[in-house]
C-alpha cells in the first residue's frame, strides 16, 4: 500500500486495520489513528451526555453523569418532601398542644376561683384536715382558723390535690411543646430530619396519652348545689334537711291533734244541748 493509498483510507478503515498490516510510514499512520480514536471517543461522550446514544461505555451506571444527576435530583426531592411532611406534622401537634393548654388553663382558673380566700388575699386549698396556701405551705394559728371557718361556708372548696394535678398537667404539656420546638430548631439548622421525625412520632403518642388520661378524670361541677349528684343514685342525699323533715312531721302531728280536739269538743257541745229523756221536767 502506497502513501497515496494511505491518504485515501477513511478514519474507520485506519482504526480497523491491524498493526502488522499498516503501510511503511508508521509515525504518520499512528498519528492519524490516535486522532481518529480521540475524535470517536469525544463524539461518544457528547452523545452520552445529551442522551442521543443508547450505548454507554461506562463500567458502572452510577458513574454516568446523566444517571448521577437524576439520582441527585431524586434524593433532593425526597429530602424536601420529608422536610415538608415533618414540618406539617409538627405544626399540627403544636396546634393541638395550644388547644389543650387553653382547656387546662380554663380548668385551672376554675380551681383557683373556688379556692378559699383569706382576708389578706391568699388563696387556700383544702388538704385533708390541713389547709395549704398557693405555695404549698401548711397554715397554722389564726390563718388556719380563718380557713376552717371559710371551709364551713364552702364545703366544696378546691383541694390541694386538684391544684397539684392541674398544675402538673399544664407543665407536662409545656414540656412537650419545648421538645417539639427544640427538634424543629435542630432541623432548621441542618439536623437529621429522619431522627426528628422519629422523635415526633414518640411525642405524638405522648400527647395522646396525656389527653386520654385527662379525659378519664371527671371534673367537679362547682356550680351545682347538689354536688353529690355526680356519684349516682346510690349516694344521693335529700335536698330537704333533717330538721325540716322533723318540723314538718311535728306540724302534721299538731294539726292532727287539733283536729281531734275540735271534733271532740263539737260532739260534747251537741250532747250538752240535747234534753235528757225521761228525767225531763214538764211545764204545765
Amino acid at each position: 500500500m502506497t502513501t497515496d493509498d494511505d491518504d485515501n483510507l477513511t478514519d474507520d478503515q485506519l482504526l480497523e486495520m491491524p498493526t502488522e498490516g499498516m503501510p511503511g510510514d508508521l509515525s504518520r499512520l499512528w498519528a492519524v489513528r490516535a486522532n481518529a480514536s480521540h475524535t470517536r471517543e469525544f463524539n461518544e461522550m457528547i452523545a452520552e451526555l445529551t442522551g442521543a446514544s443508547s450505548s454507554h461505555r461506562m463500567i458502572f451506571s452510577d458513574q454516568d453523569p446523566v444517571v448521577k444527576r437524576r439520582l441527585e435530583e431524586e434524593a433532593q426531592r425526597r429530602a424536601a418532601q420529608e422536610m415538608q411532611d415533618y414540618m406539617d406534622r409538627s405544626d399540627c401537634l403544636l396546634a393541638r398542644i395550644d388547644d389543650q393548654e387553653r382547656v387546662i388553663a380554663k380548668r385551672r382558673q376554675e380551681i383557683e376561683d373556688n379556692a378559699l380566700k383569706l382576708h389578706d388575699g391568699r388563696r387556700v386549698y383544702v388538704d385533708g384536715i390541713q389547709y395549704r396556701d398557693e405555695n404549698g405551705n401548711i397554715l397554722s394559728g389564726n390563718a388556719r382558723d380563718e380557713a376552717a371557718e371559710l371551709h364551713r361556708g364552702n364545703p366544696q372548696a378546691s383541694t390541694w390535690q386538684q391544684k397539684k394535678d392541674i398544675d402538673d398537667q399544664y407543665a407536662a404539656e409545656e414540656r412537650l411543646r419545648q421538645k417539639v420546638l427544640a427538634d424543629r430548631d435542630a432541623v432548621s439548622r441542618g439536623g437529621d430530619v429522619t431522627a426528628a421525625s422519629d422523635n415526633l412520632t414518640a411525642e405524638e403518642k405522648e400527647f395522646t396519652a396525656q389527653v386520654e388520661a385527662k379525659a378519664a378524670q371527671a371534673p367537679t361541677d362547682y356550680g351545682s348545689s347538689n354536688y353529690m349528684a355526680d356519684y349516682g343514685d346510690e349516694f344521693q342525699i335529700s335536698t330537704v334537711p333533717a330538721f325540716t323533715k322533723a318540723a314538718s312531721a311535728a306540724r302534721e302531728t299538731d294539726e292532727q291533734a287539733s283536729e281531734t280536739e275540735s271534733q271532740s269538743a263539737t260532739v260534747g257541745a251537741k250532747k250538752a244541748s240535747q234534753p235528757s229523756g225521761q228525767g225531763a221536767l214538764k211545764l204545765g
